[in-house]
């Protein structure tokens, strides 16, 4: 008898045509990718890159699975003989090799079938951890240095179609938001030369009023999305250490964000739970969590569209505001950033890549943006979409709309 094997959506595009399936992390002694490597006779480690991109598919009846959701494989990609030994990403053959196991040509494929999306709770796997150690004394820290800096910087880096932005606050204490990529190999050296670059300044202490404060570095992850995350998977283990707190969203989707978990799990690290649903359908609140002088941390609310669900950050200073977004949509953005955001000049990291974030005719309400950056790269989704960068170049202008496609050079802003 067949084992049941389970899938979860990661990635859908091009209206199907382009899939990225992973599988739910082990639970109730149930392990799906196991079953499938049994199913297709594969001798592949289970503990590596367990990630399967599919392109060209078609579906029965148009019917194509909803990214963010779990559901039964379909029996057509139960058949060994479509995962030949070249379909299998090596090192040697694929970029991506640290998160990706397979990958197909669906020509020959008979149109799939996902059926019914099954119930989401039932295979996220929560993060248990601890409350982080000295949490409200780090962000007390991060306040004093952040009262004594005379600016703050913003960086969007260019890693190609990913994100990874930074919040300096003076020369040697910041925060990083997101560090991922599509592609790996273009997000490795990025963090590689940040790296070594801030290792120079790590211990050293600076004198704030009477008191001398150590330099802070917090991550905050926005959600589990492999193209703002998977930097994680690479970053070397003195890096990683040199963070004083890792933030990130307590649902684990499936086994390539768990084994990315993994490498912060034994650190300081505060898992934030999704507020619980928003009474009005369709709506997702965010909910500050740090809000301080300078700070700001919000989450968002259960919705079946993980991109509304993660958690965001704002920055104020000098009448000014720095707000990093991750795939949020604009109405959070106008709802609830946009209320704790009282700069008179506001700089912002559009959402999503300049792809899909909602309802694009709000975007003329933020009255207060003064520039914006993309972060970008090549990519099959035509981001930025043209209507989203004619919508900015309207209400700030072309030239304070910046692409690190087109620049090819991280976008850098004092204020």
């Amino acid at each position: 008898m067949s084992k049941n094997v389970v899938v979860f959506i990661e990635k859908v595009e091009n209206g199907g045509k382009y899939l990225l399936l992973d599988f739910p992390v082990k639970k109730n002694n149930e392990d799906y990718f196991q079953n499938f490597l049994e199913q297709i006779n594969s001798d592949i480690s289970p503990d590596g890159a367990s990630m399967l991109e599919i392109e060209n598919a078609t579906f029965e009846s148009n019917k194509v699975p909803r990214e963010g959701l779990y559901y039964e494989i379909p029996k057509q990609l139960l058949q060994s003989n479509i995962w030949r030994e070249n379909t299998i990403v090596s090192e040697t053959n694929n970029e991506n090799n640290d998160y990706l196991a397979y990958k197909i040509t669906a020509e020959e494929v008979e149109p799939l079938n996902f059926g019914n999306a099954l119930r989401y709770w039932q295979f996220v796997n929560n993060i248990d951890n601890d409350k982080p150690k000295n949490l409200e004394e780090t962000i007390e820290r991060l306040n004093e240095i952040s009262n004594f800096s005379k600016s703050l910087k913003l960086i969007a880096y260019n890693v190609g179609q990913g994100n990874m932005n930074e919040i300096h606050f003076g020369d040697f204490s910041f925060i990083r938001f997101d560090m991922g990529a599509k592609n790996t190999a273009n997000i490795i050296p990025v963090i590689n030369s940040v790296s070594t670059k801030y290792r120079r300044t790590l211990n050293l202490e600076r004198i704030l009023g009477n008191k001398t404060v150590k330099p802070i570095r917090i991550f905050v992850l926005s959600h589990w999305d492999i193209d703002h995350y998977n930097g994680l998977l690479n970053i070397d283990n003195i890096s990683l250490s040199e963070f004083d707190l890792f933030i990130v969203p307590q649902q684990l989707p499936n086994i390539t964000s768990k084994r990315a978990f993994s490498r912060i799990a034994a650190l300081n690290v505060l898992s934030v739970p999704m507020r619980h649903r928003h009474p009005i359908p369709n709506a997702t609140r965010l909910q500050p969590i740090f809000n301080n002088r300078v700070f700001r941390l919000f989450r968002g609310s259960k919705h079946y569209n993980r991109n509304k669900t993660g958690l965001t950050v704002t920055a104020h200073k000098n009448n000014n505001d720095i707000l990093l977004t991750g795939d949020i949509h604009y109405d959070q953005i106008k709802t609830y950033l946009m209320r704790y955001s009282k700069g008179t000049n506001q700089y912002m990291v559009i959402p999503h890549h300049g792809g899909y974030a909602g309802d694009s005719r709000i975007i003329s309400s933020f009255l207060n943006l003064s520039e914006v950056a993309i972060s970008v790269g090549n990519n099959p989704w035509h981001h930025p979409l043209g209507h989203i960068v004619n919508e900015f170049n309207t209400l700030v202008g072309p030239s304070n709309v910046r692409i690190t496609q087109t620049t090819a050079i991280d976008y850098t802003k004092t204020i």
